[in-house]
């Protein structure tokens, strides 16, 4: 009985490991599929192939992983003092439980120092501190509609010069069109009572000084009523956004009067 016991005591440790080290050990992506490795196990090319997919999160949470991903990106870059920097964002009016995570590594190169950030361009910078990515994500999906002289028209198919609607109710001039890489960006799903439908960036500013991520059902935008609002993964490439001819800098997307996030011409 007591063999019996021993026997069944050290299966139930063995599985507790198991299980424990499951949990521990990050998800990452090898030859283009998600699993669960030891990062200390897999070889240098299989983890830089990887590394561009690893979170934030699964940084600031793993040790190893931290002390590998160093390791990696000053072996690419030939860097020197290399060290793992993690950024905790609250960009917005709505980030996530805990705010959005950054990491990437800094160290020197000939004396200098630069950072290694995943998800930029270039990825490899001068300097010491990470960017926050979601402080330029401000702007709108692809197909929102503009009013313009002739109609709604997708912003994506907007061209600099086009006749667009201010709050005072005249056309004026577009001035510039932004198109801004979004990477792992969220934006708010808004819909109102006249069947209107956006997504728009959760920081993108309303003429009234709301953001688009404080927006919640009941709440009045213009004629408008919010029936729902959530915050949903981005399915797009790429925002977009416009700076009408105005000194207000606004526009009228889908009905809700927006402020631009472009700088204002300095004429104003």
């Amino acid at each position: 009985m007591k063999i019996g016991k021993y026997i069944l005591a050290n299966k139930i440790t063995t599985l507790s490991v198991c299980v424990l080290l499951f949990f521990a050990i990050p998800w990452i992506v090898v030859s283009g599929k998600v699993i669960k490795v030891d990062p200390m196990t897999i070889t240098d090319e299989q983890f830089l192939d990887s590394i561009e997919k690893i979170s934030g999160r699964q940084i600031k949470e793993s040790r190893p992983l931290q002390e590998r991903a160093a390791r990696a990106i000053a072996k690419k870059y030939n860097m020197k003092n290399a060290e793992i920097v993690i950024l905790v964002s609250f960009s917005g009016p709505r980030p996530p439980e805990g705010g959005y995570v950054y990491w990437g590594v800094r160290g020197q190169l000939d004396g200098k120092w630069v950072i290694w950030q995943p998800y930029t361009n270039p990825p490899l910078r001068p300097g010491r501190e990470l960017e926050d990515p979601k402080r330029y994500q401000k702007c709108n999906s692809p197909q929102t509609k503009i009013l313009t002289s002739i109609g709604y028209i997708a912003i994506v198919d907007l061209k600099v010069g086009d006749m667009v609607m201010t709050e005072t109710n005249q056309f004026v001039p577009v001035l510039k069109i932004s198109k801004v890489k979004a990477t792992n960006h969220h934006v708010s799903l808004v819909h109102f009572d006249n069947g209107s439908v956006v997504q728009i960036s959760p920081t993108h500013p309303l003429a009234d000084g709301r953001f688009m991520g404080q927006l919640k059902p009941g709440d009045k935008v213009g004629t408008m009523h919010v029936v729902s609002a959530q915050l949903i993964f981005y399915e797009y490439e790429y925002t977009y956004d416009i700076l009408p001819d105005s000194p207000s800098a606004n526009y009228y997307a889908e009905g809700i009067l927006l402020k631009s996030t472009i700088s204002v011409a300095k004429k104003y």
